[in-house]
């Protein structure tokens, strides 16, 4: 009986201090959503972190298209450079295309998860 009233206790004191903690989260100006409005960490990390390799994978494209554009301008007509230079604007255009179809799946999927989990 005595542990029933001692839990009864603890539980409104933790919600106490829940709702002063809110309060100093969201109403304070600290910008942080708090409640029914709060996201899981992992919902707003993980794409960031996916948004963040598939443009390091854009710059890689750019970088691997100046490098071909060089190599074909500094060819001076040899047939060799050249189509090392197409070679590597084929594979760059194609990765390119990968790393698009990567990201509108990961987008999807993502939107999907991020609205499951907010029901």
């Amino acid at each position: 009986m005595i542990s029933l009233f001692f839990g009864y206790s603890a539980s409104a004191g933790i919600s106490e201090w829940n709702k002063g903690l809110n309060t100093v989260a969201g109403d304070s100006g600290a910008g942080y959503k708090t409640g029914a409005d709060a996201q899981d960490p992992t919902i707003t990390i993980i794409p960031t972190i996916i948004n963040v390799f598939l443009s390091l994978l854009g710059v890689i494209f750019v970088a691997m298209m100046v490098y071909a554009g060089y190599l074909w301008m500094t060819a001076m007509g040899e047939k060799g450079p050249v189509e090392k230079a197409q070679d590597i604007i084929k594979n760059s255009i194609t990765g390119l295309i990968l790393v698009l179809a990567a990201y509108a799946i990961s987008a999807f999927v993502i939107s999907r998860l991020a609205g499951s989990t907010l029901n």
